[in-house]
């Protein structure tokens, strides 16, 4: 896993004020959706670009800019979409070991290393 370029804690204020700037500039335009898509996706692609998860940033966004797309050119396949996203992030929850989990097993070992 490539190392993170900021602190959980900034990836998460970053990924907010994203998220906030999006927000202001949707509610300046009066164009709520699609943008809102663009805006969350936007979001979640700066946290895990920040994260060092590059290669679930650039998915993120290109499953955010598509539902944009779609729903802005009037395309007819966002269902699939939308199915299509849900199976990729029920694969990545089962199948990716968040790296918070690998340094709570690895305090773990120590802490038994060190009992005995």
């Amino acid at each position: 896993m490539a190392k993170p370029l900021v602190s959980r804690y900034k990836a998460d204020k970053l990924a907010l004020a994203v998220f906030l700037v999006g927000l202001a500039i949707l509610s300046y335009s009066e164009s709520w959706w699609p943008g809102f898509a663009l805006a969350l996706g936007a979001s979640l692609f700066v946290k895990r670009l920040f994260e060092g998860k590059y290669y679930e940033a650039i998915l993120t966004m290109a499953l955010f800019g598509a539902v944009f797309a779609s729903v802005k050119y009037n395309t007819s396949w966002i269902t699939a979409l939308f199915l299509i996203a849900a199976l990729v992030f029920v694969f990545q929850a089962f199948m990716n070991t968040p790296a918070d989990e690998i340094e709570e097993e690895e305090e773990l070992e120590k802490e038994l290393d060190e009992d005995d």
